[in-house]
C-alpha cells in the first residue's frame, strides 16, 4: 500500500511554521504570560523548552519517520507502549476541542467587527458601569474617617487623666492610637482593578456567549451589540457565523483530503498571511503611546520569588509541549508521512527558532497594550495586568490596540480577526491528521482514500458541532473547557506520557538501536552521541518528575484553584477538579490495562512475559505488516535481508527506497 509523503520540504516546513504561528503562540503565550506575571513565565518557558522541549522534538521526529506510522500503531513495536499510543490518540482528540472553543470565542469577537461604531470603543452600552471612562482611583476604607480622628481627639483632650497625671495621659494616648491604627488603616485599596470599554465588553460577553439559544438573529445581534445600541451592522451575525463556519469545513476538509499532500499546498496561506498580519499589530502596538515601559515587567523580574509558584511552572510545562506539538500526536504523525532518508535533525530547527520567536513577538504586542492603557488610565503596569489576565486577555487588548487604528478601523479589526479565526485551522491539522492516520493505520479498509475522505468528514463536522454548537447553546461551557483544560489536564496528562515514552523507547527498545536508526535515516552520527542519553534517559525525564512533584505539592499546600487560571466565579466549572482527576486517571488506567493483557498474552513464566513484553518484538510489526499485505525489510521478509531483525518499519511501500545494506559497528541494517 502506497503511502503519501510530503511533496517538498518546504510545504512539509511551511506547514510546521503555519502551526506555530497558530493559537498556541499567538493566543495561549500572551495569555498565560500575562497570568504569570510576563517576565517569569518567560523564563521558566525557555528552561523548560531547552531541557524537555527540544530533547522530544527529535525523539517525536526520529520515532514518526522510523515508524512511518500514526502513534496507536507506532509504538507497536514494544507491546507494553501501545497503551501510550491509545492516550496519544485521546490527547490529541482534546487538544482539538481545546483550541476549536478558542476559535469559537474569536468567531464572536469577528462578529462584532463587522460594526461601526465596535460594541468595545465606547462606553454608552448597557453593560458599561461609571468606570468605564474613568482613571483609576483607589476606593480607601472608610471606617476610619476624619470624623472619627475629630471626635479620638476630642475625647483625648477632654479626659481628666490628661490633666492629672501626664504619664498615665501618655500611656493610654498611645494605647489607643495603635489600637485604632492597626486595626483601621487610614486608607487601604479595595478594588485592585481597572475597567475599560473592551474589559467591560468581554465581561458581558463572557456572560452571554450562548448566543444562539434564541435561535433567531435578532437575539444574536442583541447579545453581541446590545439591545439598545445605536450601532451599524454591517453584515448579520448569523450570515458571518455561516460563511465563516463553512469556510473553516471547507478548508480543513481540502487540507486533509490527501493525507498531507494537500496540507502542504494550505500552509502557503496558514504562514505567510498570519505572519504579516501579526508583524502589523507588532507595529502598532509598539508606537502606542507610553508602551514601552511595559516590557520591563515582560523580561525583567521583579523578585526571585516569582518564580516558586507552582502555577508558573504547570502553565510553562504545558505551553512547551503545545507550541512544539509533541507528545499529544501532533509532530509524531506529521513526520511519520516524511521518506526514510530524510534529515529530520533540519525539520527541528524549524520549530526550535520560531516558537521561541512567534511566542515573544506576540507576548510584547500584548504587553505594550498593557502599558499603553497604564498610560491612559493613569495607574501601575501591575494593576493592569491584574485587571485583563484571563484566558481571553489578549482578544480584550487586540480590541484595545484596535480601538486605535490608523484611519477606518473596521477593514483592521475584520481581518485580524479572520486571520486569527483562519489561522487556528492551522492550529487543529495535526490533530485531526493524527486522528484519521491512527485509524487508517490500524484498519485495513480506512486505508482506501474515499472511505477515508468520508470518515475525513465526520470527523470535521462531529468536532466542529462539539466547540461551536454546544457553547453556542450552552452559557459558559466554552469557558469551561479551556478552565477544564488549563487547570492541570494538559499539564499531568503530558508529563505522564512523555515519561512513559522516555523510558520505554530508551530501555525497553533501547537508546544503542534507536541511536543507529537514525543514523541510518540522516545519514549523520550525532544523535548516537551519549549526550542524547544523558538527555532522553536522565535530565528531561527528571525535570518532568520534578515538576509534577512540585505541582502536586501546590495542589497539597495551596489547593487545585490556585492552579486555575483567572475567570470570573460566574464562568467558573463546579466540576472542573473532578473530572479532572477521572479523566487522568482513565489515561492511567489505559495504561494499566493495556501492560497487563500484553504481560498476559506473551510467552513463557511470569518473568519471561515481563521481558517479552516490556522490549522490542519484530515479530509484531511483522504480523502487523504482513496483516496489511505490507511490504516488509530489515531481516523481516526484505529482499538482501540479513535477517538480523533491528530495524521495523510500517507497512507501506513507499516508506522504502529501494535496497541497501548499512552497517554500524556490529548492528547491520537493512533498508
Amino acid at each position: 500500500m502506497e503511502r503519501p509523503t510530503w511533496s517538498n520540504k518546504l510545504e512539509y516546513h511551511l506547514s510546521l511554521f503555519s502551526c506555530v504561528i497558530g493559537l498556541s503562540s499567538s493566543w495561549r503565550f500572551p495569555y498565560l504570560a500575562l497570568e504569570n506575571g510576563g517576565a517569569p513565565f518567560i523564563y521558566s518557558f525557555l528552561f523548560l523548552f531547552v531541557i524537555v522541549g527540544i530533547p522530544l522534538v527529535f525523539l517525536d521526529l526520529a520515532w514518526g519517520q522510523y515508524s512511518n506510522l500514526a502513534p496507536v500503531q507506532a509504538f507497536k513495536v514494544v507491546p507494553v507502549l501501545q497503551g501510550a499510543g491509545i492516550c496519544i490518540l485521546i490527547l490529541s482528540s482534546a487538544v482539538l476541542i481545546y483550541f476549536g472553543t478558542v476559535s469559537y470565542y474569536l468567531l464572536l469577537y469577528l462578529s462584532s467587527s463587522f460594526a461601526e461604531p465596535f460594541p468595545w470603543t465606547n462606553c454608552n452600552n448597557e453593560w458599561n458601569t461609571d468606570a468605564c471612562n474613568s482613571v483609576f482611583v483607589p476606593s480607601c476604607n472608610d471606617t476610619f474617617t476624619s470624623s472619627n480622628i475629630t471626635n479620638l481627639n476630642d475625647t483625648v483632650i477632654s479626659n481628666d487623666t490628661i490633666i492629672s497625671n501626664v504619664t498615665t495621659a501618655f500611656t493610654t494616648a498611645v494605647t489607643a492610637v495603635f489600637t485604632t491604627t492597626t486595626a483601621q488603616p487610614l486608607c487601604s485599596i479595595n478594588d485592585t482593578k481597572v475597567s475599560s470599554s473592551p474589559i467591560e465588553y468581554w465581561n458581558y460577553l463572557s456572560s452571554n456567549d450562548d448566543i444562539c439559544s434564541g435561535f433567531s438573529n435578532k437575539n444574536m445581534s442583541d447579545t453581541l451589540f446590545g439591545s439598545a445600541t445605536t450601532t451599524q451592522i454591517i453584515l448579520s451575525p448569523a450570515i458571518i457565523f455561516g460563511i465563516f463556519i463553512g469556510v473553516r469545513a471547507f478548508l480543513s476538509v481540502l487540507a486533509l483530503a490527501k493525507h498531507v499532500n494537500f496540507t502542504g499546498k494550505v500552509s502557503y496561506l496558514f504562514s505567510t498571511f498570519p505572519f504579516a498580519v501579526s508583524i502589523m499589530m507588532l507595529v502598532r502596538c509598539l508606537t502606542l503611546e507610553n508602551a514601552l515601559p511595559a516590557l520591563l515587567h515582560l523580561f525583567v523580574p521583579t523578585s526571585f520569588q516569582q518564580f516558586a509558584e507552582p502555577k508558573l511552572w504547570k502553565d510553562a510545562m504545558s505551553q512547551v509541549f503545545l507550541s512544539l506539538m509533541t507528545t499529544w500526536g501532533g509532530l509524531l504523525t506529521w513526520s511519520s508521512y516524511n521518506k526514510f532518508y530524510n534529515k529530520f535533525h533540519i525539520d527541528a530547527s524549524v520549530l526550535i527558532v520560531t516558537v521561541p520567536f512567534i511566542s515573544i513577538i506576540s507576548a510584547v504586542s500584548m504587553f505594550c497594550v498593557v502599558g499603553h492603557l497604564a498610560h491612559v488610565k493613569e495607574t501601575d503596569i501591575l494593576t493592569v495586568m491584574e485587571s485583563v489576565k484571563g484566558p481571553m486577555s489578549p482578544l480584550v487588548l487586540l480590541t484595545e490596540a484596535l480601538s486605535t487604528m490608523w484611519g477606518y478601523k473596521v477593514p483592521w479589526s475584520i481581518i485580524v480577526f479572520a486571520t486569527m479565526f483562519l489561522s487556528s485551522i492551522a492550529t487543529q491539522l495535526p490533530c485531526l491528521e493524527c486522528i484519521l492516520s491512527s485509524l487508517s493505520d490500524t484498519f485495513l479498509v480506512l486505508r482506501k482514500l474515499w472511505i477515508r475522505d468520508i470518515i475525513m468528514v465526520l470527523v470535521v463536522i462531529g468536532c466542529m458541532c462539539i466547540y461551536y454548537l454546544i457553547p453556542c447553546l450552552y452559557q459558559g461551557v466554552g469557558m469551561k473547557i479551556i478552565e477544564l483544560c488549563d487547570t492541570f489536564l494538559f499539564t499531568f496528562a503530558f508529563i505522564l506520557l512523555a515519561l512513559v515514552l522516555l523510558f520505554m523507547i530508551c530501555y525497553a527498545f533501547g537508546f544503542q538501536l534507536l541511536g543507529t536508526n537514525t543514523k541510518a535515516m540522516t545519514r549523520n552520527a550525532c544523535l548516537t552521541s551519549k549526550f542524547w542519553l544523558v538527555m532522553w534517559g536522565f535530565l528531561t525525564p527528571l525535570v518532568l518528575l520534578a515538576c509534577m512533584v512540585y505541582i502536586v505539592y501546590g495542589i497539597i499546600v495551596d489547593g487545585v484553584e490556585s492552579l486555575s487560571p483567572s475567570m470570573s466565579d460566574d464562568n467558573r466549572f463546579v466540576w472542573c477538579h473532578v473530572i479532572t482527576w477521572i479523566l487522568i486517571g482513565a489515561l492511567l488506567l489505559i495504561l494499566v490495562v493495556v501492560t497487563i493483557v500484553h504481560v498476559l498474552r506473551s510467552p513463557g513464566i511470569f518473568s519471561e512475559k515481563l521481558k517479552h513484553a516490556f522490549s522490542a518484538q519484530p515479530a509484531r510489526m511483522a504480523a502487523s505488516s504482513s496483516s496489511h499485505g505490507a511490504l516488509m525489510s530489515n531481516g523481516m521478509g526484505g529482499r538482501n535481508s540479513p535477517g538480523n531483525g533491528h530495524l521495523f518499519m510500517g507497512g507501506y511501500a513507499s516508506h522504502r527506497d529501494g535496497d541497501e545494506v548499512l552497517v554500524d559497528d556490529d548492528i547491520v541494517t537493512s533498508v
